[in-house]
């Protein structure tokens, strides 16, 4: 069927339109997941690239996807659990699963329950580590502070500032009235503009243009400075 389909771009009665493009997407052999291996002559006739997990890409989807804010923060404390898939074990972590991880924290209010079922999905040591973040997360400045109350990041780690300013453009994407929206965004840049960590700046303008509701709150002078960010990391 595959030799079909590259050579005749037909299945059965049925024709690829034209200028359709046939991509295929598998696992490596040698990556403890069960494949099987392409014939040299089809393997031939493929381009072929190789692709790995990056959680920078993954928190851009998980911002537009709804995923729990939880998970967000906690991976960007701790990306070295965001993909352990080649540990070799039964269960283990990976972005399939931590988007799965995400829905169970939403639909079980029962926190026993949710620690049985995540258990199943990624283990009891990263669900124990989960969970002793979210205990924890009161130690961690509310996002409120900085949008509505025009208070300036008070934690000096990076982990902990990123993890709120995902916090902070999860609460904006929440929030209902435009005028409260305008008013947030510009603390939220406020506050930014403080910080020495110059990417930080820029990933979140990026986030907000790409968000038409964010983009259009933006007052006039936010959004030159937002625009101006962002043409410095297109030019780059």
């Amino acid at each position: 069927a595959c030799y079909q389909l590259d050579q005749d771009r037909q299945i059965g009665d049925y024709h690829l339109p034209k200028g359709a493009m046939v991509i295929c997407a598998g696992n490596p052999a040698d990556c403890n997941i069960y494949a099987t291996e392409l014939p040299e002559a089809l393997k031939n006739r493929f381009q072929h690239y190789y692709l790995e997990p990056n959680l920078d890409s993954w928190v851009e989807w998980a911002l537009d996807n709804q995923i729990n804010e939880n998970i967000i923060g906690f991976l960007k404390n701790n990306d070295l659990l965001f993909d352990d898939s080649q540990m070799g074990q039964d269960i283990f972590a990976t972005p399939r699963t931590w988007e799965k991880v995400s829905r169970t924290l939403d639909m079980f209010d029962r926190r026993e329950l949710a620690f049985t079922i995540i258990t199943g999905l990624i283990g009891t040591l990263h669900t124990t580590e989960l969970f002793n973040y979210i205990d924890d997360k009161d130690r961690y400045q509310n996002p409120d502070e900085i949008l509505f109350d025009g208070k300036d990041f008070r934690d000096t780690d990076f982990n902990k500032i990123y993890g709120c300013s995902m916090a902070c453009l999860m609460r904006l994407k929440n929030l209902i009235k435009d005028s409260d929206l305008t008013k947030a965004l510009h603390n939220l840049f406020k506050a930014l503009d403080k910080l020495p960590q110059a990417d930080l700046k820029v990933f979140t303008a990026k986030r907000v243009v790409k968000d038409d509701r964010l983009d259009m709150a933006l007052s006039n002078d936010d959004l030159i400075k937002v625009q101006a960010l962002v043409k410095q990391v297109d030019k780059k």
